[in-house]
């Protein structure tokens, strides 16, 4: 008798509450709803300053005073300080990553320092910039970013950059000499892409940078590029001090668009997918969009969209997926949960079939984007013709089924 073996996804726990999935398109704009404010963080300088999710149940935000807070999917913890090498009170972290499906996350901070680590980032702060940089602690860390437990890449405010392979750093690399590198974003640990204050862009192929590409410029101004967010190898996004977004497609960089009105800096982005990106609005300046948020779905970005109504600025931001990001703001220690309900979870990725006697040797991989579910078990269905003959639910990514 032939069998045809099928492979479903189940939603045990779901805040939609389903069961078998029928996957659908996501929305051509991005129709979620934010949080209420939630006051977590009353350290002295309770200024969010960067977020990162490995997923929708494991969060960290880190603040001005080297404090790091946790979300488990529901609730945030208490404030943990683990960055405070250079003064009692605590540095300054700049930029935060998690990598996906994990708890391992590195930050790195305002005086060269990284700390890396698993559940909330435990180690002892690391000098990275003191070695072939110049003098120790005098050279920002501006951002990190991790595509995987053995590799990170940081960057800091004198053109240079450090890769660490899960054990320790590298000494620096100068690709951009004496120049503010403000961003960067690795989709793998052979694509980089670094940004700095002057609109350039460069791109470490694995091995080494190229030259710099003027990308963001506008008018006859030269933008610094704020946050870089690269999800895939073909597609990243920037956005500016300028208040504006460009994005590439693996090829070419398209010109800057005024993503905000009155030409408010913007803070960070983040991009799941290369069809959905948050972006924050840092509002130094008198600019008009104190609290908002602006959202790129499907090629549109959205209108500026009010998150926080307390009379701070909306800074920092982080999305594991189109379904769902976390935000923070830059002065009352709130932060902001958005959730979209209508999106649901992509299918499993590159599933195959091996045949046996009356049984098949079944594998995937974990599904590109949760939607706003979160997805913790698997359902296979084994059909004989079109008659379902049995039913196996697993948690794991293999299997062995029998007829």
């Amino acid at each position: 008798m032939k069998f045809q073996f099928r492979v479903l996804l189940v939603l045990l726990t779901c805040i939609l509450g389903f069961g078998v999935v029928v996957f659908s398109p996501s929305p051509a704009v991005a129709a979620g709803t934010w949080s209420a404010a939630d006051y977590i963080d009353s350290s002295y300088n309770p200024a969010f300053t960067s977020m990162s999710c490995s997923s929708q149940t494991y969060c960290l935000a880190v603040d001005g005073s080297g404090t790091t807070f946790t979300y488990n999917g529901s609730t945030w913890s208490s404030g943990v300080q683990i960055d405070n090498e250079v003064n009692g009170n605590g540095n300054q972290i700049n930029s935060i990553s998690c990598i996906l499906n994990t708890t391992s996350c590195v930050a790195v901070d305002s005086q060269g320092y990284a700390v890396s680590g698993t559940n909330g980032l435990r180690s002892a702060p690391v000098l990275i910039t003191g070695t072939g940089a110049s003098t120790p602690g005098a050279l920002s860390l501006n951002s990190v970013s991790c595509p995987s437990q053995n590799f990170c890449m940081a960057v800091d405010s004198n053109g240079n950059a450090f890769t660490y392979n899960g054990s320790v750093w590298s000494t620096a690399v100068a690709f951009d000499p004496s120049t503010n590198v403000k961003a960067v974003s690795c989709p793998s640990s052979n694509l980089c892409v670094a940004g700095d204050v002057n609109g350039y862009v460069f791109t470490y192929n694995g091995s080494s940078f190229g030259s710099g590409k003027l990308v963001d410029t506008s008018g006859g101004n030269n933008y610094s590029v704020a946050s870089i967010s690269c999800p895939v190898p073909n597609f990243c996004m920037a956005i500016d001090q300028g208040g504006n977004a460009l994005s590439f497609n693996g090829l070419s960089w398209t010109t800057p668009t005024l993503i905000v009105p009155d030409y408010s800096s913007l803070s960070t982005i983040s991009c799941p997918s290369s069809s959905f990106c948050l972006a924050t609005i840092n509002t130094s300046g008198g600019s008009s969009y104190f609290g908002y948020v602006v959202m790129y779905s499907n090629g549109v970005w959205s209108s500026p969209q009010s998150v926080d109504t307390t009379g701070n600025a909306v800074v920092a931001g982080a999305c594991p997926s189109i379904a769902f990001c976390i935000a923070g703001d830059d002065g009352n220690g709130n932060v902001f949960i958005y959730n979209d309900l209508n999106i649901l979870p992509s299918a499993p990725q590159s599933v195959t079939a091996t045949p046996s006697n009356a049984s098949a040797n079944l594998s995937w991989q974990f599904p590109s984007s949760q939607g706003a579910c979160s997805v913790s078990s698997y359902q296979i269905n084994v059909y004989s013709g079109t008659t379902l003959v049995k039913t196996v639910s697993i948690s794991a990514l293999t299997a062995t089924v029998t007829a």
